[in-house]
């Protein structure tokens, strides 16, 4: 059976095509810079779950080879406003709960669940394309001030959003449409490096006069962009907060503290 998203599915998918703020190689309009050496997630002793690959059909009963399907004649244009077989996506919330026991497991975090929270907090999200589309929502905090807190929301696309430190966010897919074709198994990759770099401190943010800059070093290909803060969806009075917070931290966000261990 050919599974359709909803009406609510295409409308998040079709916000995320239309804004580079939702790919994390692509919110500056900048490839991704060389990869970052000195670690690998193998080193982290996390190991991400063995996930089954969901069979999604094409009309005529065939398996869709997602990621390979426009060729260079690219996708046709009514693609970009279509979402099918949207079930593909689910492995990655598998992952993305994964990587969250993990972290609980080896860093002294809390980790408390906000999605009752989130109409009532200043969240500042720009999780696309509103909170209602969230099914939970959790923040993960770190045991020490100079470390940058980390927010996970779980869509009904089904998609995994992160938003860490002051600024930065990213989407995985980053966008759920025919057209931009993603597959899961290369969203779970970006997802365990994007998280794993947070924590292990590879990550930093400046507010330089009217722009903010953000770096994150992924063994796989690090990501930097710079911005002008009239484009965020931040009020002044968040931003003003963020230059507050972010002054003081000269190297960048610091790594999170591992948990001690009782022998």
């Amino acid at each position: 059976m050919i599974m359709r998203a909803s009406d609510r599915m295409v409308a998040m998918a079709r916000e995320r095509c239309r804004s580079g703020r939702w790919r994390l190689t692509g919110r500056s309009g900048r490839a991704d810079f060389p990869p970052e050496a000195g670690w690998r997630v193998a080193d982290s002793g996390y190991i991400r779950p063995s996930v089954t690959t969901p069979t999604c059909l094409d009309d005529h009963g065939e398996v869709i080879r997602f990621g390979t399907r426009w060729g260079e004649a690219g996708p046709p244009r009514e693609a970009y406003s279509e979402v099918h077989h949207s079930e593909r996506f689910a492995p990655i919330v598998t992952v993305a709960e994964a990587i969250i026991a993990y972290l609980t497991k080896t860093y002294d975090v809390v980790v408390e669940d906000i999605s009752s929270l989130a109409q009532e907090r200043e969240l500042k999200y720009s999780f696309t394309p509103e909170i209602a589309h969230m099914r939970r929502m959790l923040e993960i905090t770190p045991g020490r001030g100079d470390a940058a807190r980390l927010l996970v929301g779980f869509t009904d696309l089904p998609s995994v959003e992160l938003q860490a430190g002051a600024f930065f966010d990213a989407a995985f897919p980053g966008c759920g449409c025919d057209a931009c074709d993603e597959e899961w198994s290369g969203c779970a990759a970006r997802l365990d490096e994007t998280v794993l770099a947070v924590a292990r401190g590879a990550f930093s943010e400046n507010i330089r006069g009217r722009r903010v800059e953000t770096f994150l070093g992924r063994p796989e290909g690090s990501y930097r962009s710079s911005y002008r803060l009239k484009h965020l969806p931040y009020s002044a009075a968040y931003i003003a907060r963020a230059r507050r917070l972010l002054k003081p931290l000269k190297a960048g966000w610091q790594p999170w503290p591992k948990r001690q261990t009782t022998a």
